[in-house]
């Protein structure tokens, strides 16, 4: 019995080492799956654009991860879309492999530029045919930035909209596939 004790204190000792080195990055390695895409001139009743997606700079990147950030931009229609963006959005990134991250409070964006498509507890109500820019940031492997696109997705609405960089963060252009 006394060997037993021993046994699961080591097995317990195991699952906490783990926890506390995976547990600080998990944000970074979080997949998200669902809903289809939809046209990027047509989701949500509004137009979306990719403006940029660069190379960016984090903190306390385990070794082998890249921060990258996202520069959206959205131009509700009507005011039924507008209305339909204030509720929320959220990006997220996907490689040539299907893996998906969310964006990492780790990795720095933009100064001046919101980092959601809603204020907290207030929604941004943008005027139809007015483009609203915001941006999301990304820990991801090295060797996934290049084949990385981005995938919009407005709460309360069906599907995703799929923004595919013209060129990958690195400045090469974006490989086929």
């Amino acid at each position: 019995m006394k060997h037993l004790w021993y046994g699961l204190g080591i097995i317990v000792s195991v699952a906490a080492l783990v926890a506390v080195q995976v547990v600080p990055h998990l944000e970074q390695y979080t997949l998200e799956e669902g809903g289809s895409p939809v046209p990027a001139d047509s989701y949500g009743g509004a137009s979306w654009r990719l403006i940029s997606l660069a190379p960016a700079t984090g903190e306390n990147l385990p070794k082998g991860t890249a921060g990258v950030t996202a520069v959206i931009g959205v131009t509700p229609k009507d005011q039924a879309a507008s209305k339909a963006m204030a509720q929320g959005c959220s990006a997220t990134v996907r490689d040539r492999a299907d893996r998906v991250w969310s964006p990492s409070r780790a990795v720095q964006g933009l100064p001046g530029l919101a980092s959601v498509c809603m204020r907290l507890n207030k929604p941004v109500l943008v005027p139809p045919g007015t483009e609203l820019k915001w941006q999301a940031s990304f820990a991801v492997p090295i060797e996934a930035v290049s084949s990385l696109q981005v995938e919009v997705r407005v709460q309360k609405t069906e599907g995703f909209v799929r923004l595919t960089p013209a060129a990958a963060p690195s400045g090469r252009p974006q490989p086929a596939g």
